[in-house]
């Protein structure tokens, strides 16, 4: 596996919430009863979005130990609390009780995740979600990017409920303006993302021009795509999911599946390969790789993808996102890749930065 773990830090939150649509993901993976999974963990949303098909077993991975902290702290709160308390808890509904909450549901955390959350209680107080870098990232660019572009009203216009077509026309003639062009352009840099986004290692493979990339996908989005009940673009604009545009995991009609098959999830420290090698005796039937060969070369990717074959049974699904390069399925790894499904639900994938879904199947 290609080492970004030595190129970046990744010792503090990164992503306190997936910005990855777990309903593209769930369609592609199309998880049934007893599958095991195997999820690149970031903070747990997806992960537990996938309990509702009922696998026998979900494998969370992630190295950075902090990620896993944010991992650990969900399963309490879905353990421990009711639908809207926890909602409250991790930061969807307003609350001045959150470190009272915690003192609650601390118990069941690891050493580590307890350590880690009680030095930093100001995170809690703020809503878990709301807590990592990207997320401050976003924060930036709607105090103070946001309203050189556009008026809270124009905002509110924007995620109005409307037709397609209806949406369309806004964008083209309302939203799409000059500054929105020229801020966008600016604020969603490469180096300006790379600073205060993501990391400037995580570019390294990166030829495109960012901000036209992203430019890109976000009129496609913006005009295909509804945004009235999209949970990402509700969060980066008004600064929360509300409760009709809620991500996967975070919906009332899953609540009580997730809770209950919580016992199936386990986390594990460390790095995709050694995980495969870890559970050596199990075939993954449905793996969520989210978008891990952004940093690594093609070579890196062929072999990766390889060697994450050899621990799938046969029929298995492989998805992952393509941010800003190009990865796809290499013909030599008995992968068929589903290219008319990946193309339909790139289409239709609510967050407003990927250039392409890939899904695969494993057929060796």
């Amino acid at each position: 596996m290609a080492d970004i773990k030595h190129r970046a830090k990744f010792d503090f939150i990164r992503y306190a919430s997936c910005w990855e649509d777990a309903d593209i993901l769930l369609e592609a993976l199309d998880i049934e009863p007893g599958h095991n999974c195997i999820s690149i963990g970031s903070a747990g949303d997806n992960s537990l979005s996938m309990l509702v098909y009922d696998p026998a077993k979900v494998v969370t991975v992630d190295f950075n130990p902090v990620q896993n902290a944010c991992i650990e702290l969900r399963l309490q709160a879905f353990a421990k609390l009711s639908y809207d308390e926890m909602l409250a808890f991790v930061g969807i509904e307003k609350s001045n009780d959150r470190l009272w909450t915690f003192n609650k549901i601390k118990d069941g955390l690891g050493e580590y995740a307890l350590d880690f959350w009680e030095n930093n209680h100001d995170l809690i107080e703020k809503g878990i979600i709301h807590s990592g870098k990207f997320e401050r990232f976003f924060h930036i660019f709607r105090r103070f990017i946001l309203p050189l572009m556009h008026s809270k009203r124009a905002v509110r216009k924007l995620l109005e409920k409307r037709s397609i077509t209806e949406q369309q026309y806004y964008y083209d003639n309302a939203w799409d303006n000059l500054n929105w062009k020229i801020m966008f352009k600016l604020f969603f840099s490469k180096p300006v993302v790379g600073k205060i986004g993501r990391d400037p290692e995580f570019f390294k493979y990166v030829d495109a021009d960012v901000a036209g990339s992203f430019k890109k996908r976000t009129d496609f989005n913006f005009t295909h795509v509804p945004l009235y009940d999209n949970p990402y673009l509700n969060c980066i604009f008004p600064g929360n999911f509300p409760r009709h545009a809620l991500p996967h995991y975070l919906r009332r009609e899953n609540f009580e599946l997730i809770k209950e098959r919580l016992d199936r999830i386990e986390i594990y420290q460390g790095d995709i390969n050694s995980c495969i090698e870890r559970y050596g005796s199990i075939r993954f039937n449905a793996y969520n790789l989210s978008d891990i060969f952004e940093y690594m070369s093609v070579k890196e990717h062929n072999e990766e993808l390889k060697y994450l074959a050899g621990g799938a049974a046969k029929g298995a699904r492989f998805a992952f996102w393509n941010l800003l390069v190009d990865r796809l399925i290499p013909d030599d790894i008995g992968m068929v890749y589903e290219k008319d499904l990946s193309e339909r639900l790139t289409k239709e994938d609510k967050a407003p930065f990927y250039k392409r879904f890939v899904v695969g199947t494993y057929n060796g």
